[in-house]
C-alpha cells in the first residue's frame, strides 16, 4: 500500500474535512495528534479519496 506523508494539523481538528474523511484516515490522524506527531504517513488511496470528494 502506497503512503503519503501529511502534516497532522492540516487535516486533524478541522471539522470541515470530517464528512469526507474515512474512519481509517481519521484514526491515523487522531492517533498522531494525541502522540504529538507533526507529520504522519497515511494511505495514499484514502487521502486521494478524501481530496476527490472535496472538489467542487
Amino acid at each position: 500500500m502506497e503512503k503519503v506523508k501529511v502534516k497532522v494539523l492540516d487535516y486533524y481538528n478541522r471539522p470541515g474535512y470530517y464528512l469526507y474523511m474515512s474512519d481509517e484516515l481519521f484514526e491515523i490522524l487522531e492517533n498522531a495528534f494525541l502522540n504529538d506527531q507533526l507529520e504522519v504517513e497515511v494511505p495514499k488511496d484514502r487521502m486521494d479519496e478524501m481530496l476527490e470528494k472535496l472538489k467542487p
